[in-house]
């Protein structure tokens, strides 16, 4: 590997995806930021620019999702292959979702990277225990 591959790759690091709950999201405080610095959500359990959540969806649109899990409800927002990524899912499915926190007229909405369907309804169970278990 040359040095310039190494040195890029060194630099590059991906953010993590916070496992949390809608409501914990909803609760908290979007901080906007310039440049390279990553926006996040200041909630009481740290501050996340990236987020995994668990959630059904409850509505959906041409390019957005309404997710829920039990602790509210948040948008998913699609800018980009919209139609793609939608017409694989349906109202009512249970899937996993890794995203961007973002925020439009003082509403805070997740930008999906990564959407998933779950088939096991154990999970949702499991991440609620999960939840229980993270500390302030």
């Amino acid at each position: 590997m040359s040095e310039q591959t190494q040195t890029t790759t060194q630099e590059f690091k991906r953010q993590i995806a916070y496992k949390c709950s809608i409501g914990e999201l909803n609760k908290g405080i979007f901080i906007k930021k310039t440049g390279w610095d990553s926006s996040f959500v200041m909630t009481n359990y740290g501050d996340f620019s990236r987020v995994n959540l668990i959630a059904v969806v409850v509505g959906k649109d041409e390019n957005s999702l309404i997710l829920d899990d039990g602790t509210g409800k948040i948008n998913g927002r699609f800018f980009e292959n919209a139609e793609q990524e939608l017409e694989k899912i349906d109202i009512g499915d249970l899937i996993l979702i890794i995203g961007r926190p973002r925020e439009f007229n003082n509403e805070i909405y997740i930008t999906p990277e990564i959407i998933k369907k779950i088939h096991n309804k154990v999970w949702i169970m499991y991440r609620r225990k999960e939840l229980t278990l993270i500390k302030k």
